[in-house]
């Protein structure tokens, strides 16, 4: 099944985690209050 549902929102916000830097991503929904996705992706780069 495919999600074809519009969002409203995409956020990246700088941060890190488990002393990984990079950002946190949320998809806040078009009603406006519901964040139906959440995802820190860590800068992988130069990592083997």
């Amino acid at each position: 099944m495919i999600d074809i549902t519009e969002r409203f929102l995409n956020i990246e916000i700088p941060g890190s985690f488990c002393g990984k830097e990079d950002a946190f991503e949320y998809i806040i929904e078009p009603e406006g209050v519901t964040v139906n996705h959440r995802l820190f992706k860590p800068n992988l780069k130069g990592e083997s």
